[in-house]
């Protein structure tokens, strides 16, 4: 490595350097700068890229929110379908007879019909 001392500038430490040692040096120094540009520049297109990401996100969010407000739901089949027109399971076990847990006949439970 080269040290500049105090009464030598920098033009004249280049000058004094070759021609193949210039040529490298001003290699390094255009290679640290489109490193340095690639960097910044991946940085920005990640942090646009995060944004829309969480805007896309956020505007899911509200869809799904508005679509319950409103009484809609999304079927199985990816069709937009009204609250009142979903089916909804049949509750077949307010039939059974249950037995209680204490006596040995089986009771049957009220409906409510």
């Amino acid at each position: 490595m080269i040290l500049m001392g105090n009464d030598m500038p920098v033009a004249e430490l280049l000058g004094n350097m070759s021609l193949e040692t210039q040529v490298t040096i001003g290699g390094l120094v255009l290679l640290f700068v489109m490193l340095t540009a690639l960097i910044a520049s991946s940085r920005r297109n990640q942090r646009e890229m995060e944004e829309a990401r969480s805007e896309r996100e956020i505007k899911e969010r509200i869809e799904a929110l508005m679509r319950k407000l409103e009484g809609k739901a999304i079927s199985r089949s990816g069709r937009v379908m009204p609250a009142v027109a979903r089916s909804r399971p049949v509750r077949r076990t307010a039939d059974r007879q249950v037995p209680a847990a204490r006596c040995g006949q089986p009771v049957a439970r009220k409906t409510g019909r």
